[in-house]
């Protein structure tokens, strides 16, 4: 019994201290550059039509300020 309750009031505080002391790291902002590329490349994977395909890399295209139509 006492070695059981020495046990535990030894794990428990090593458990707390573990969970508190995780860190999280902030997320990346990224850039508009960085979005568009990853979205081609994403596309270039995709199985679409031909022409739905012409259609978003179009949008992907233009500036974003114009409305893409999709």
């Amino acid at each position: 019994m006492n070695r059981t309750l020495a046990a535990l009031v030894l794990a428990t505080p090593l458990f707390l201290a573990g969970c508190s002391s995780h860190e999280v790291q902030p997320e990346r902002v990224y850039s508009k550059s960085e979005i568009k590329s990853f979205a081609v490349e994403l596309l270039g994977a995709s199985s679409i039509s031909r022409e739905n395909y012409a259609k978003y890399r179009r949008a992907l295209s233009e500036p974003s300020g114009q409305g893409s139509g999709i």
